[in-house]
Formats: C-alpha cells, structure tokens, sequence
C-alpha cells in the first residue's frame, strides 16, 4: 500500500484522477482522450483508496489520507511500504508547514522511501522552483533522511512529471 499524503489543496486527488486516466504511464495515448480539462475535486475528508494499473498484471493500491488529517498521518503508516508527499509548489503560504510535515513524516518512516512530488509547476508564482527546494531544505532533508528520497517535479495540468511518476511506483 502506498500512502499518498500532503497539505490540503495541493493536489492529491487530482494527482490520483490524473494516475488513472494515464494507464500504463502511456499518457501520450490516454490522457488527451481523458479530459482537457483538470477534474474537478474537493478537499478529502477522510481516506480516499484507488487501485492503479501500472501493467496489465501490476497494480498498485493508492491510499490518499486528507491533509486535515495530518496530526494523525502517523495511524496508517504500519500499512504503508512507500509514501508519496505532495507539495503545492505554486503556494507559497504553504512552504513552512509543508516542510515541517515532511520533516514529521521522514522522522517517523525511516525504512520506508518517500517520493516529494512539487506539484502545480506550471502555476507561475513569485517562488521559482530553486527558491521553493531551498525554502522546503530539500537538499538537506535528503541528506539527513534514514530512507530513500525522491524527488519529481509535477504539473497534472500539463502531464509533466506523470512518467517520472510512474517510474517511480515500478521501481521502488
């Protein structure tokens, strides 16, 4: 089980709508025929669980727990083989509480590899994505980290990022 957690508002169900629509990471062939438009979403409340194909014989199940649950994230880790942390990277109001939930959920899964998605890219912002992985101390939290991190850059709008994506769910 992977869990999928981050603020709210910064893109986890859309990132989930997104992962579905481009089945097998083909996103070139399906996700243009999906919809033109981002889906629609509201915040998460509660748990939401998505099974997504990433071969025909590999599936791989999604938990994302709302970002209004963040004070009790740490419940479903004992479930969780990996995490996907999602940031708002066009939310600059976001940046300090984003970086310390990180931190949180580093400090609590040291076995466990993580995968930071900067989402939103695409959103022009006056924080460029330099500024951004500096002010998140992403640099340093990966050095420091006990587990493997990952990063990827993200824009579900625009598909950017989605094949790193995938990527990472195969090989981790």
């Amino acid at each position: 089980m992977i869990l999928l957690l981050g603020p709210t508002g910064s893109g986890k169900s859309t990132l989930l709508k997104t992962l579905s629509v481009c089945i097998e990471g083909k996103q070139e062939q399906s996700s243009e025929s999906e919809f033109k438009e981002l889906p629609s979403t509201i915040p998460t409340v509660g748990t939401n669980l998505s099974s997504i194909a990433l071969s025909k014989k590999n599936v791989v199940e999604i938990r994302e727990v709302g970002g209004s649950l963040g004070p009790i994230w740490h419940s479903y880790y004992s479930e969780a083989t990996r995490i996907m942390y999602v940031i708002d990277a066009s939310n600059d109001y976001q940046i300090s509480s984003a970086s310390i939930q990180l931190m949180e959920v580093l400090r609590h899964n040291e076995a466990i590899p993580v995968l930071v998605i900067l989402n939103k890219c695409d959103v022009p912002t006056k924080t460029s994505l330099i500024e951004l992985k500096y002010l998140l101390r992403l640099e340093k939290l990966i050095e420091s980290a006990q587990q493997t991190v990952s990063t990827v850059e993200l824009s579900c709008k625009e598909r950017n990022g989605i094949t790193d994506v995938f990527k990472w769910l195969r090989t981790s």
